[in-house]
């Protein structure tokens, strides 16, 4: 196939508490652009890293980059949608979204059971999930994608847009648009995002109420809300929560943009170099790396650049 991923553990250095492999994670893509080239071009992805998406669509593409006007932060990219990477071995995934099923039922999402799609998207892709008995060297961590989102189709069928865990490439191969990577300076602690993701599968997007929606166009939002989450306050809520936000540096990034320091009011160009003197991850991330450049295309492109040290 045109994409191939495959990911390999990396400890994190300078880092105390990465004596795991799964603090940060490599992923491989196939450049099949320049088809002559035999050399193999590696792109890493630390766990927690950005994922941003630029959509040719027109609700996630024109009518939210008309949404996007009511701020003065810049969005050269057009980038329209955001998400985490999370990094962790598919069987886990695959288990801990059947463990919160059973728990959670099918109250948060009560027109349809929302866990059931994730776990056929991550068997297909990893069909070792649904093995009785796991070859743990086969079951390595990958790539996934964790975002607060949802489709007209699914609307249709019953199923409100939320915040869900899908395999990157599954993600990275159907999406109409660009995809960007902006990874961490220090990937974020594994049990982090396991808790984040646990704790929040199966929340509403904050589509189910367009007045906050609206609402964080403005910046207008005052009250810290985590019944409903939009794609870009899922990112920052794992930031917060992880401490690579803190409450103080957030509140005046914030208050500079001209927003109320809530999660909720947090846009998808805010966590962009692009953002200039907004830009939330400024000395926490390094510069976005395309994974995917070509509306309907399924070429992946790895431009080599420093994580650390880079100048904005």
């Amino acid at each position: 196939s045109i994409f191939s991923c495959h990911c390999t553990s990396e400890v994190y250095e300078n880092s105390s508490s990465a004596s795991s492999s799964d603090e940060e994670f490599s992923v491989i893509y196939e450049n099949s652009e320049f088809p002559k080239r035999s050399e193999v071009q590696y792109t890493k992805i630390s766990n927690g890293s950005l994922l941003s998406f630029a959509d040719h669509g027109l609700i996630q593409g024109k009518i939210v980059r008309a949404a996007q006007s009511f701020n003065n932060v810049p969005n050269p990219l057009g980038v329209t949608h955001s998400a985490f990477a999370y990094c962790e071995k598919p069987t886990y995934i695959f288990n801990n979204i059947v463990k919160v099923m059973e728990t959670k039922g099918t109250s948060l999402n009560a027109r349809n059971d929302f866990g059931t799609q994730m776990c056929n998207e991550i068997a297909e892709c990893y069909p070792q999930v649904k093995a009785t008995h796991v070859d743990l060297s086969y079951d390595i961590a990958e790539a996934f994608c964790a975002e607060a989102t949802g489709s007209a189709k699914e609307i249709i069928t019953g199923t409100l847009p939320h915040f869900r865990v899908r395999p990157l490439q599954t993600i990275i191969t159907g999406h109409n648009g660009a995809v960007y990577l902006r990874s961490l300076n220090k990937a974020i602690p594994i049990e982090t995002t396991r808790e984040f993701v646990s704790t929040h599968l199966g929340t509403y997007h904050e589509l189910v109420n367009p007045l906050s929606v609206w609402k964080a166009t403005n910046g207008d939002n005052s009250v810290d809300d985590k019944t409903a989450l939009l794609c870009s306050e899922v990112v920052a809520r794992l930031l917060l929560d992880s401490g690579v936000f803190a409450p103080e540096e957030f509140k005046i990034k914030m208050e500079a943009i001209g927003a109320n320091p809530i999660p909720d009011n947090v846009l998808p160009e805010f966590l962009l170099t692009t953002a200039e003197k907004y830009d939330l991850l400024e000395n926490k991330a390094g510069l976005e790396i395309t994974l995917k450049q070509k509306e309907n295309s399924n070429v992946f492109v790895s431009i080599y650049r420093s994580f650390k040290n880079c100048k904005k």
